[in-house]
């Protein structure tokens, strides 16, 4: 997946702010282009596809607009299983006042299939969010609403709409009890996600206090982590860290509780190499192949043998060095390969 701002939209966000008139994002477009690789950077001189290609337009309310932060905005689309059939692999937001496409997300080809009863096909609801990042980009689309604020809980929508059908609430209970196993996914449950804005229902486990309205998590985390100004506990601070499986009485990573922090560390290296020593002011020394490279002299007389001493020979070594930045990636940090992912818990609202 892959998105950014069109050189058409900064060139319209630059023109706004010089005028002083708002960047109105009223829809998404959604388009089935072919030959597309999302793996690829966005062209930021594209505009809209070819017609033939369009598959999708999605008026974005009031309700679905949210600010992240001063700099961030995210528009909100929700397509329910009332819509399709048809698949996509572009994503554009489209400027009301002018029709000029502000941003382009590319994505896998994704499928949205359209509930019909009369073929006993069911069909997904999907959800996508789309971020703009730039400076003052909540005053400049004028979004003040809180992102949170349009989270969505499929739970609920979908009960409610079982209920609504049933009259009395009663003749699907099944039904509305797959729905609710469906979408719990656990209070308290961490998971990765490949986005910038936490899905609904879920919270960035970002160190922040818990919500008022998150309950549940916070009673069960019961301040483990801290507790906020409000009382309330704190949430996890899982950005740019590692996570691992609570050893729980195994023995391999014992004396830790649940949610406690863990240091960097190396397991020990220990080795020997042999050195042949003469009566010069030089000094030739071998080594293990393992350090190859990694080994060196810091100065041609680079150590100094002493004589015996009490039956045996001295051998002080103060020109030797070790650098394993010279046969291997090196950092500030002890790291595997990795990839970054949004890291949320789940809170249920």
């Amino acid at each position: 997946m892959s998105s950014a701002i069109t050189a058409l939209g900064q060139t319209r966000i630059n023109q706004l702010r010089g005028e002083e008139k708002p960047l109105v994002i009223d829809r998404m477009v959604l388009a089935l282009v072919p030959g597309l690789d999302p793996s690829q950077p966005v062209d930021r001189n594209q505009q809209m596809p070819d017609p033939a290609h369009v598959v999708h337009t999605h008026t974005i309310d009031d309700a679905h607009k949210g600010y992240v932060n001063p700099d961030q905005v995210v528009y909100s689309m929700i397509l329910g299983s009332d819509v399709g059939d048809f698949s996509f692999n572009w994503i554009g937001t489209v400027e009301a006042v002018t029709g000029n496409v502000i941003t382009v997300t590319t994505t896998p080809e994704t499928p949205k299939r359209k509930t019909d009863l009369g073929s006993n096909t069911t069909g997904n609801n999907i959800t996508r969010n789309v971020m703009m990042q730039f400076q003052d980009a909540q005053a400049l689309t004028g979004v003040s609403v809180s992102a949170e604020t349009w989270q969505f809980d499929y739970t609920t929508w979908m009960t409610a709409r079982i209920e609504e059908h049933d009259g009395d609430g009663g003749a699907h209970g099944d039904i509305r009890n797959n729905v609710k196993a469906l979408f719990n996914h656990g209070i308290g449950k961490i998971d990765f996600f490949d986005c910038e804005v936490p899905p609904a229902g879920w919270l960035e486990a970002n160190g922040s206090e818990c919500p008022e309205a998150a309950s549940g998590l916070n009673t069960l985390i019961a301040g483990r982590h801290g507790v906020g100004p409000n009382g309330r506990s704190l949430l996890p601070d899982s950005r740019g860290e590692f996570v691992r499986g609570w050893d729980n009485g195994r023995g391999v990573d014992s004396g830790r509780d649940v949610g406690t922090p863990q240091g960097d560390a190396i397991r020990n290296i220990k080795g020997t190499w042999d050195t042949n020593a003469d009566t010069s002011e030089g000094v030739s020394y071998a080594h293990n192949s393992r350090f190859t490279g990694a080994l060196y002299k810091s100065s041609e007389n680079a150590s100094k043998l002493y004589g015996p001493e009490s039956g045996k020979n001295n051998l002080h070594l103060d020109g030797i060095g070790f650098d394993a930045s010279r046969v291997v990636p090196t950092a500030e940090e002890n790291r595997p390969r990795n990839v970054a992912f949004l890291v949320c818990i789940y809170a249920g609202i």
